[in-house]
């Protein structure tokens, strides 16, 4: 029985497209691109509707290890791919022994369609409309198509001066989407400006934000996926939350307990906003003095009470020394996950957005030196041994 709390944005799913005549549309021009994949700008005649198709490279198919061979070129029909018990994949007649990457790109795209699918109808989660797997130049594709959201990501736009009211904005919408992901036990862990889309307005503080990329997110501890779906993927996805030696995310918005590989919960979603509301505030990143990974990983496991008040230093530095604004920072930025609190985060961001603090155009900060001392001064071998995926 689904017991959770409905949120007061949520509609029904979108359905996935039924079939490849409703998967017809004209390809407009590249948009971005990652480490997996491309966003392109498309066009379906049939609904007179632009949307941002997002296309991840899966695996290679033809001459697969185990010989496959003649899976043919085009839209796999649902019924012809599964995931499979001992990450096997099974694409027509065929079951493919996944690797490692293949099983985690696999359970990226899952990942991304479902939770899209339970924040639909959140004006600042980007939309979801659709999936597919399709197979081309014998090579296994899948495409998340999601609304055009014609926008800047926050990072873009740090770099070239933003004013402190769609700082502002921008960490208002963003809040309110983190809170319907608590409401749905959706973790994002990769809360970034990079993966907050920004809208602008004539008047500063009156666009529209959009979190983007829920790729690596994962579901709270407890929390049921949604009616109908799929037991096999919901393995998967499963699965992939199994490891304890790998901290997954993005190494300059980690999070303490994604470091120190303890329990997630919603709680990492109010850090990683924090740091990004600092950096959009500061011009830098808070993590962002060293360009040595084990140096940052160790300053990040042992983030402290002090180094938070570093932190707030440096805000007051920049021009905010407004207490409430402070105070708001402090409880998103607390090191000890069940003290942070969201409200007075989107509270404060909205005052910033209406005009109730001064105006401050805000540019990014000067690259740090390469010898630069990071926040925590000496802790870097102490870090854990653990694997890490730098998340793009």
């Amino acid at each position: 029985m689904n017991t959770k709390t409905p949120f007061p944005y949520q509609q029904q799913p979108s359905e996935d497209w039924p079939s490849p005549d409703a998967l017809k549309y004209i390809e407009e021009k590249e948009i971005g691109r990652g480490g997996w994949g491309r966003v392109y700008q498309v066009f379906n005649p049939m609904t007179g509707e632009s949307y941002a198709a997002k296309r991840s490279l899966i695996l290679n198919v033809t001459g697969y290890r185990e010989g496959v061979t003649g899976y043919r070129e085009g839209v796999v029909p649902p019924a012809e791919i599964a995931y499979l018990e001992a990450d096997n994949l099974r694409l027509g007649e065929h079951q493919l022994q996944l690797k490692h990457m293949e099983l985690f790109r696999l359970g990226a795209v899952i990942r991304e369609r479902e939770a899209l699918k339970l924040l639909n109808g959140d004006p600042h989660v980007i939309g979801y409309r659709g999936q597919r797997f399709y197979v081309a130049d014998g090579k296994l594709f899948s495409e998340i198509a999601i609304e055009y959201f014609k926008s800047e990501n926050s990072a873009d736009m740090l770099s070239g001066g933003i004013d402190v009211a769609d700082v502002g904005r921008i960490i208002a919408d963003s809040a309110t989407a983190l809170k319907h992901c608590a409401l749905e036990g959706i973790i994002h862990r990769d809360v970034k400006p990079e993966n907050i889309l920004y809208q602008k307005k004539d008047v500063p503080g009156h666009g529209t934000a959009k979190v983007i990329d829920f790729g690596i997110a994962q579901r709270r501890k407890g929390v049921i996926f949604q009616e109908g779906f799929p037991t096999e993927w919901s393995r998967l996805v499963k699965d992939l939350d199994r490891p304890k030696e790998t901290i997954i995310g993005t190494l300059m918005y980690l999070s303490p307990e994604q470091v120190r590989v303890e329990q997630l919960t919603p709680a990492i979603n109010i850090f990683q906003l924090g740091l990004v509301a600092y950096e959009l505030l500061t011009g830098k990143g808070a993590f962002s003095g060293s360009n040595d990974a084990e140096r940052v990983i160790a300053d990040v496991q042992w983030y402290n009470q002090n180094a938070l008040q570093q932190l707030l230093n440096t805000v007051r530095n920049r021009g905010f020394s407004d207490e409430n604004l402070l105070n708001a920072l402090y409880r998103a930025l607390e090191p000890t996950p069940q003290r942070r609190q969201l409200e007075p985060l989107k509270t404060e961001a909205e005052n910033l957005a209406q005009g109730k603090r001064a105006s401050i155009v805000i540019q990014c900060a000067a690259a740090p030196a390469e010898h630069t001392p990071s926040l925590l001064p000496g802790r870097a071998s102490e870090a854990p041994e653990v694997s890490h995926f730098d998340v793009v």
